[in-house]
């Protein structure tokens, strides 16, 4: 009897996921895979996983992240960006225009001398006013936020992480951005193919005219073609994904969506690593942001259900200045870069951090089963897990301008393994990290 009852639970576990998968794909239009192999990725190992991608493609690496800034550090790494180029691979990389308008390094005019087609997209050029101004409601400011990497169709990495020397230094102890990422085999890779495809296309003007191109629809074909209702549980359906982006521009807002029906279906627990110390369901603006917190808000009424929240304390633009080490590369030196650390250090001084408290000693009088903690290294991961067995995972963060202003992708999945190492490495670094409100 016991051992009914345990298949009947991990029966109408996957089942209901496999639900929120299916809404998910309606709203979007983007297909349901199965059978993916996922790994969890941790600080350093996204970067070290990423190289070896780089060393063994055969026939293309591409690549879509926000910002590269070109030190000792990051160097290797585009060196073999080269050499893999001079063998013959087909490597290409966007990247945001603001991200990188800042960088006093001018990587991306030195990674072009090199050879490398590497492209800038320009949606974002209002992005800096915004970012001065902490108003995120303007359509025209849209950052190219979308990160995830891909080699020769057969393995990818989706991630929140940029290629910068404080990402790949990164430990759980030396002040330095903590990230999360996922190491993908499976159909997946196909869909980040193709939307790949389908990015260079629009933001450079240019098709990709290869051949293997054709090897990868065919695949995406037959990946369609194996699609199937989950009837029984079973090791083989684990790694069911669904990747979903967004583009402001065009008043599309599915992975903002995506994150508020995952909340929605959650039954026993949450947790989640909202970037900025900000909650905000009173904004003015009409908009996906509002409804997530509103939705959080009512979630946290409800009591019995667990919510574990890892936050900052810190500006997104500079890190620990107490940090030992001296020679990081800070990405907000220079003019803008220090404006835009300026701002953020006056708005968490005068009302950030005090909106945080404040929010966070609500939601723990509401709810016994709440907990949060500032993390005690800034937290760069952007993940939200569900009932230890659903997560969503990629650039989208849980603020004002991802849910607002900036072209986003994340990549939603049901499988429980990655699931609870997720949500129980957040829950260590919750348990590790500094109090918050009374």
């Amino acid at each position: 009897m016991k051992f009914l009852l345990i298949i009947f639970f991990l029966f109408t576990q996957a089942y209901s996921q496999e639900l929120l998968l299916n809404k998910l794909s309606l709203l979007s239009g983007e297909d349901i895979t199965l059978g993916n192999n996922i790994e969890l990725l941790i600080n350093k190992e996204i970067h070290d996983t990423k190289f070896e991608m780089l060393k063994n493609s055969k026939i293309f690496f591409w690549a879509s992240v926000f910002i590269v800034r070109c030190d000792k550090e990051t160097m290797p790494f585009f060196y073999e960006m080269k050499k893999k180029h001079i063998e013959g691979v087909d490597v290409r990389l966007l990247v945001d225009w603001a991200g990188n308008f800042i960088d006093t390094s001018r990587c991306v005019q030195i990674l072009k001398s090199m050879g490398l087609d590497i492209r800038v997209v320009k949606t974002s050029r209002k992005t800096l006013l915004s970012e001065l101004t902490h108003d995120f409601g303007e359509r025209g400011s849209v950052a190219f936020h979308p990160k995830f990497w891909i080699s020769d169709n057969r393995e990818a990495i989706v991630d929140g992480v940029n290629i910068m020397n404080i990402h790949i230094r990164s430990t759980d102890s030396n002040g330095m951005y903590k990230d999360l990422g996922v190491h993908i085999n499976g159909p997946t890779v196909t869909t980040l193919s193709r939307k790949f495809i389908q990015y260079w296309k629009k933001y450079t003007n240019t098709n990709l005219a290869i051949s293997h191109f054709k090897k990868i629809n065919e695949a995406y074909k037959a990946q369609l073609k194996n699609l199937k209702r989950v009837k029984v549980v079973s090791e083989n359906h684990k790694g069911m994904c669904v990747f979903l982006d967004q583009n402001p521009l065009e008043n599309q807002f599915h992975a903002s969506q995506g994150l508020i029906e995952q909340l929605k279906a959650a039954r026993n627990s949450i947790t989640m690593t909202p970037l900025e110390a900000e909650f905000n369901n009173k904004v003015k603006y009409d908009s996906y942001y509002k409804q997530f917190y509103q939705t959080f808000y009512d979630i946290n009424d409800e009591k019995q259900i667990s919510i574990n929240l890892l936050l900052n304390n810190k500006g997104t633009w500079s890190f620990y200045e107490e940090n030992p080490e001296q020679d990081y590369y800070n990405h907000g030196q220079g003019f803008w870069g220090e404006m835009i650390t300026k701002k953020y250090k006056k708005y968490l001084a005068e009302e950030g951090l005090e909106k945080m408290s404040s929010h966070v000693d609500f939601f723990r009088d509401h709810n016994p089963n709440f907990q949060a903690r500032y993390s005690h290294q800034f937290n760069h991961s952007k993940v939200l897990v569900t009932d230890n067995n659903f997560f969503s995972i990629g650039s989208h963060n849980m603020n004002d301008r991802s849910f607002i202003s900036d072209i986003e992708a994340m990549l939603f999945c049901f499988e429980p393994n990655v699931a609870a190492q997720i949500s129980n490495k957040v829950i260590f670094d919750i348990f590790n990290g500094e109090k918050i409100g009374n």
